[in-house]
């Protein structure tokens, strides 16, 4: 892992040797408009769908992060070439090499430095703003609800998951979250979901949002259905917890996928305790414990290939730690796009070639065939 790192290192700090995070997207006009207007949403660049689906943060120019609203968070100028080209993070380095001039001989460690101390200033969450973001979820929390009898139980209901909604842990209802469009529109409201995001010592750190319909019947007709509020506080390695891990000869267990509907899912076929890892570039971040032994990783499969990177991702980190990590993919059903609530729905337990042994699986409510 040391010369991969040395070799972000060294990309970052020749970006910013040539002026910042402009010069690479300049190669890229899809990128370019959006990036000019930090803060200000625009269409997908990738796709050119939705109105809000992207901008770049304020300090783009340091650290080239965005935030895309169906992806999440893309930390850094890297993550935001990998996602746009469809490429590794090691390839999407060697394209921006080749954009600033294909020599990384003139970064010195002096130049690695003075990039380091550039991007710590930007990282900074001010006490001010955080005062300020932590009052904004603490409003939101004062109205979360049980499950129970809610339209997010309805909704999940409609999304195959069966089981007893006092074993979804860290999942909660609320009856009108506001949501906005863009600056021009107006407020509306909507029933959701709510999932507490905690950090790396499982304290909760933020909350995400799922925007429902008013009967549960489906998700809320927007175009940010799932959004995460602003955290007071770094987001690296957080995530959603549904279970504890289980102990087992081998070590304590946990799964990780991306969705919340994906993880229920999972659980109720296999008995997997699960995390979920909100979206793939979040998943790839998630620091999991010293006593973790075994991770499984439920990827998605999706045309971008980005769900199944992720996962080869946490291989690539954890293995050598001395972590057993598993990849569970949905390749029984032969289509370019599919996770395991798909399966689960249409095939049903029958579709998940791994289940938990009888005597670690978390309860449910639903029995593993």
């Amino acid at each position: 892992m040391r010369s991969n790192e040395s070799k972000i290192d060294k990309v970052k700090a020749l970006v910013q040797q040539r002026g910042g995070w402009r010069a690479v997207y300049s190669a890229y006009p899809s990128l370019l408009a959006a990036f000019d207007k930090p803060g200000k949403e625009f269409p997908c660049p990738k796709t050119g769908s939705g109105k809000t689906k992207f901008s770049f943060f304020k300090d783009a120019d340091v650290r080239g992060a965005a935030f895309h609203r169906d992806e999440g968070g893309l930390a850094d100028g890297i993550d935001v070439i990998s996602w746009l080209e469809g490429v590794s993070k090691s390839q999407a380095m060697d394209i921006i090499v080749q954009i600033c001039g294909g020599d990384l001989s003139s970064v010195t460690p002096a130049v690695i430095r003075r990039s380091r101390e550039a991007l710590q200033q930007t990282q900074v969450i001010s006490p001010e703003e955080a005062t300020k973001r932590k009052a904004t979820i603490d409003k939101i929390w004062a109205g979360a609800k049980s499950i129970a009898d809610s339209p997010v139980e309805a909704y999940l209901r409609s999304r195959g998951i069966k089981g007893d909604p006092a074993s979804w842990k860290n999942l909660f209802s609320h009856e009108s979250l506001a949501y906005k469009e863009d600056d021009k529109a107006p407020w509306t409201r909507h029933p959701g979901m709510l999932a507490i995001v905690r950090d790396t010592e499982c304290k909760p750190l933020t909350l995400h949002r799922t925007f429902l319909a008013a009967d549960g019947s489906g998700k809320a007709d927007v175009s940010r259905q799932k959004m995460m509020l602003a955290q007071p506080r770094s987001l690296q390695g957080a995530c959603i917890r549904i279970d504890h891990p289980v102990e087992t000869p081998t070590g304590k267990l946990i799964g990780i996928t991306e969705g919340i509907e994906n993880a229920l899912s999972v659980r109720e076929a296999t008995g997997c305790p699960m995390w979920v890892g909100i979206s793939d570039r979040i998943m790839e971040q998630v620091a999991f414990p010293d006593d973790i032994k075994v991770i499984i990783v439920w990827a998605d499969i999706e045309p971008s290939g980005a769900g199944l990177r992720a996962a080869e991702t946490l291989r690539r980190i954890w293995e050598p730690k001395g972590v057993t990590v598993i990849v569970e993919a949905p390749h029984n059903m032969n289509r370019e796009k599919c996770d395991w609530n798909d399966v689960y729905q249409e095939i049903g337990s029958t579709g998940f070639d791994l289940t938990i042994d009888s005597k670690y699986r978390v309860y449910t409510g639903v029995e593993v065939l």
